[in-house]
């Protein structure tokens, strides 16, 4: 086995492991010709040009801990003055090297090294296949690798940074994820990954942090309350930070003081202007005769009505992801999925929570509800009370 092309630094070679081989049938006959006759064999070449190629799959094994995985893709070819030659590239490879992953590709027309995490550790296994052995082989040289597999949120993480942080365990892990202690991280990851667009969601609550103090008395109680997500979006707007320290009632009462401010300003400062409403929200609007809110004015109304932040929703009805209604002096947002569809909040004064058969009565309407266009039912991966940090 020529390993010339995988050397160490200091020249030393690695002991290697041959995983499997795939040979085209025509290689062995070219050999065979040519050690009876070389001029046989260049014609059989020529007539078989593109198809003298061996490709090997090969585990490198360094005496200092370091390995390798490689994809070798090796041709063969016969010269104009009839001496057989090769040539050999490395496909793809993953590598640990002074305690620290890379991935290579040449599969392409530039090459790249990256550095591995458990995701690109899959595309390279789809690439590689025998992915048990590879898998197999590194679980049992690197433990961590076993929890990182078992939750996909983990799998972004580089496995470098996993070494550099020392994240050996899920606690390790959800700490530095969330950036957080682990008990608020542990609720935090368990609604992360509830929810439609996780990481997404991961991204939104980095700016949620940032607005943060005292995190370590965060409860899942205030993490959950339907204000939490608009208490620190309005802490954002009016440069106020959010003590997680309050208690349920403090909570309520910043996110009503905040929320008067913003709507005041609104309403000096906002012109009127029609919504761009996308069409299914006004399809449905016609067959369910909802009153729909069609102006950034009657957001701002809706919303110093009922005491809530719906009035911060310009944007987000712009862009297509809800629509929202005055239905039974309950304000209702809507969103889109590419089944149809779906109540996003359905709330009353101050964020209270519709009567559960006014609930029941507006989402048998909505079930009812076939768009005359599915298509336009992109999935937008905007979920409820998304933040426009």
């Amino acid at each position: 086995m020529d390993v010339s092309i995988i050397k160490d630094v200091d020249g030393v070679k690695p002991n290697w492991t041959l995983i499997s081989e795939y040979k085209n049938s025509t290689v062995d006959t070219l050999f065979e010709l040519y050690a009876k006759d070389k001029a046989q064999a260049k014609i059989y070449y020529h007539l078989n040009q593109s198809s003298f190629t061996v490709i090997r799959k090969v585990l490198f094994e360094y005496a200092n801990g370091d390995f390798k995985f490689v994809k070798i893709h090796k041709t063969y070819g016969i010269s104009s003055n009839n001496k057989m030659y090769h040539s050999e590239k490395t496909l793809e490879s993953i590598i640990y090297k002074n305690k620290k992953f890379y991935h290579y590709s040449n599969h392409y027309k530039k090459p790249f090294v990256t550095t591995l995490s458990f995701s690109n550790l899959r595309m390279f296994l789809n690439n590689f296949g025998n992915d048990n052995v590879v898998l197999d082989y590194l679980k049992s040289k690197i433990g961590w690798i076993r929890f990182i597999e078992e939750d996909y949120m983990f799998h972004m993480v580089s496995f470098n940074t996993v070494i550099k942080n020392k994240l050996y365990n899920k606690k390790a892990m959800l700490r530095h994820l969330y950036r957080c202690p682990y008990p608020v991280a542990k609720f935090v990851h368990e609604y992360t990954k509830s929810i439609p667009s996780p990481f997404k969601y991961l991204k939104v609550w980095y700016e949620i942090r940032k607005r943060l103090i005292n995190i370590e008395s965060l409860t899942e109680e205030k993490f959950r309350l339907n204000i939490f997500s608009d208490v620190c979006k309005f802490s954002q707007m009016v440069g106020k930070t959010v003590n997680c320290s309050w208690g349920l009632k403090r909570f309520e009462t910043e996110h009503n003081k905040w929320n008067k401010i913003i709507i005041d300003v609104l309403l000096v400062n906002e012109p009127l202007k029609d919504l761009e409403i996308h069409d299914v929200f006004k399809e449905f609007a016609e067959y369910s005769g909802f009153n729909m809110l069609l102006t950034n004015h009657d957001l701002i109304s809706e919303g110093r009505l009922m005491n809530h932040c719906v009035g911060t929703y310009v944007e987000q009805v712009n862009n297509g992801s809800c629509g929202i209604y005055r239905v039974y002096e309950h304000t209702l947002e809507l969103r889109k999925n590419n089944k149809g569809l779906y109540i996003g909040q359905y709330m009353g004064y101050r964020n209270a929570s519709a009567p559960e058969e006014l609930y029941n009565k507006v989402k048998e309407v909505i079930d009812g509800f076939e768009p005359s266009n599915y298509y336009c039912l992109e999935v937008d991966g905007v979920f409820d009370n998304d933040l426009p940090f």
